[in-house]
C-alpha cells in the first residue's frame, strides 16, 4: 500500500516488544521527509494520553489485546460494557472507570501561565480538586463499597474496612481506591473479559478498529512502564510525509 502525506509506520515496535515488521521504500517519482520518534519518547509523549495510546495498542494487539487495551479505548470500552451488562456484572467495570476518573483528576496538570492568562489562581485549582475528591470519594464508596451499596463490588473484607475507615476519618486521597480497583480489574480479567475475548462482539470490535493481523510469535505484549524502558535500547518509529 502507498502511504500519503502525514501517515505513520513503525507503530508495532513502539507499543509492543516486537521488532519492526514493516518494509518501507520511497517510490522513484517521489521525495519523502521522515520524522523519527523513538519508543521512550513516544511513550513519554503519550504518558497522560491513555486513549490515544490505546488506539495504537488495540490495533496492534488484535486478538492478544489485554483488558487495559480495551478498557482505555473509547469504542472498546463501550463494546465491553455492553457485553458485561448481559453477564450482570456491569458494576465491576463501572467501579473501575469511576475510580480511574478520580485518579485522573490528580494527574491533570494546568500550567501556571495558562491559569494566570484566564485569571485563575493556582491555589483555587487545588481547592477545586479537594472538593472533587471529597464528593467523588463519598459517591464511589456509597455506590460500590458501603454495606448497603446498590452496586456492591467484590473486594476483600480487610480492604473494604480500610477504605471505610478512611471515609469515616476524612483521610481522603485520590489513590485511596487503587488497591480495590486492582482487585476488581483482576476479577474482570479472569472472568468476564476472558469470555469476551471469545465473543462475536470482540471480533467485530477488532474489525471496527482495523486491528492488524499478527501471530503470537511476533507480538509480545508490553508490560513495562516508560520509566522501566529507560535502560533499554530505543526502538525508532517514523512518520512519513511525501512531498
Amino acid at each position: 500500500r502507498t502511504l500519503p502525506a502525514s501517515k505513520y509506520f513503525g507503530e508495532v515496535a513502539v507499543v509492543s516488544d516486537s521488532p519492526h515488521s514493516a518494509t518501507v521504500r520511497v517510490t522513484d517519482d517521489k521525495d519523502a521527509i521522515f520524522l523519527e520518534l523513538d519508543k521512550l519518547d513516544f511513550l513519554n509523549l503519550l504518558n497522560n494520553e491513555e486513549t490515544v495510546l490505546a488506539e495504537f495498542a488495540l490495533r496492534v494487539a488484535g486478538t492478544q489485546a489485554s483488558l487495559i487495551d480495551v478498557i482505555q479505548h473509547r469504542t472498546g470500552r463501550n463494546v465491553l460494557a455492553n457485553y458485561i451488562v448481559k453477564e450482570h456484572a456491569f458494576e465491576n467495570i463501572e467501579f473501575w472507570l469511576q475510580v480511574d476518573s478520580l485518579e485522573s483528576v490528580q494527574k491533570s496538570l494546568i500550567r501556571r501561565r495558562v491559569l494566570r492568562s484566564i485569571g485563575v489562581a493556582p491555589e483555587e485549582v487545588v481547592e477545586t480538586k479537594d472538593i472533587i475528591l471529597k464528593e467523588l470519594s463519598q459517591k464511589i464508596f456509597d455506590k460500590f463499597l458501603a454495606p448497603d451499596a446498590p452496586s456492591l463490588v467484590n473486594v476483600s473484607g480487610p480492604l473494604r474496612e480500610k477504605i471505610s475507615q478512611r471515609i469515616t476519618d476524612g483521610d481522603l486521597a485520590f489513590d485511596m481506591f487503587h488497591d480495590a480497583k486492582e482487585e476488581v480489574y483482576n476479577l474482570l480479567e479472569d472472568d468476564s473479559f476472558a469470555r469476551f475475548l471469545q465473543s462475536s462482539e470482540f471480533r467485530m470490535l477488532l474489525k471496527k478498529v482495523g486491528a492488524y493481523e499478527l501471530n503470537s510469535k511476533t507480538l509480545t505484549r508490553r508490560k513495562q512502564s516508560a520509566h522501566e524502558l529507560k535502560a533499554e535500547p530505543a526502538a525508532p518509529a517514523a512518520a512519513a510525509a511525501a512531498s
